[in-house]
């Protein structure tokens, strides 16, 4: 069973958090003096993920959580370097470019709201970045340094990828709509939890049959055949 109450928790705290960084951002955008400047981030991606970046060069990359970056590309180029140990992963060192005068997700410094000393600027959710240059930096170990750089609101592309996902899921609301951006984005084993977790709540039969039609869609695109034809037939019955 979905812990709602926890998601809907879960919500109006992202939610505080996005609107307390757009309010940092207002207060320090003085600070910045529109200028554009380079922030730095250490991060571990898995073989196949890497492998996802490489092939969007020149597109875009979004980040679904929140985003932390420095200033200070030491800080993140040492972290970076200690995920290179790690054989299951290629080490990324993302260098960033930002620039304040154009209208895109929320980011703000919160030195002083943290632990670290240097200066760590915060990205609210859904970042979204164009995909510059790979370079490997280690030739003996998987270590890369990637470029990105902070699109814009008005982005062409970024624009008809999201009037396609809201066309996509413009006829449904709520937990039907979550599930058809779930399918949208390949997200698989999430949406067959979400929908199978409806499928026995509901108690209308025509919303029953929507449902196991969507997890025989699902079915389809995991390649198990026999399930999926099994529930396309407890849709008709």
């Amino acid at each position: 069973m979905l812990e709602t109450e926890t998601i809907i928790n879960m919500g109006f705290l992202l939610h505080n958090l996005h609107n307390q960084i757009f309010e940092l951002q207002q207060k320090q955008f003085g600070e910045y003096h529109a200028k554009p400047f380079y922030v730095y981030r250490g991060q571990g991606l898995l073989k196949t993920d890497f492998e996802k970046l490489v092939a969007a060069k020149g597109g875009l990359l979004f980040f679904n959580n929140f985003l932390s970056t420095s200033n200070d590309t030491d800080v993140s180029a040492i972290l970076a370097e200690s995920i290179s140990v790690d054989t299951s992963k290629v080490a990324i060192l993302f260098k960033m470019f930002i620039d304040p005068s154009v209208s895109s997700t929320p980011f703000a410094s919160i030195k002083g709201y943290t632990y670290f000393k240097e200066e760590e600027i915060l990205f609210s959710m859904h970042t979204v970045f164009r995909v510059g240059e790979i370079i490997q930096i280690d030739t003996d170990k998987p270590f890369y340094h990637v470029e990105l750089t902070l699109t814009s609101d008005d982005d062409q592309e970024l624009q008809t990828l999201t009037k396609c996902i809201q066309k996509e899921t413009a006829d449904s609301t709520g937990w039907k709509r979550l599930g058809h951006l779930l399918l949208k984005i390949g997200q698989y084993d999430k949406a067959e939890q979400l929908y199978k977790t409806l499928e026995v709540e509901t108690l209308d039969e025509n919303e029953k049959s929507r449902y196991y039609n969507q997890l025989g869609t699902i079915r389809n695109h995991q390649s198990d055949y026999q399930k999926a034809t099994l529930d396309r037939a407890h849709r008709v019955t």
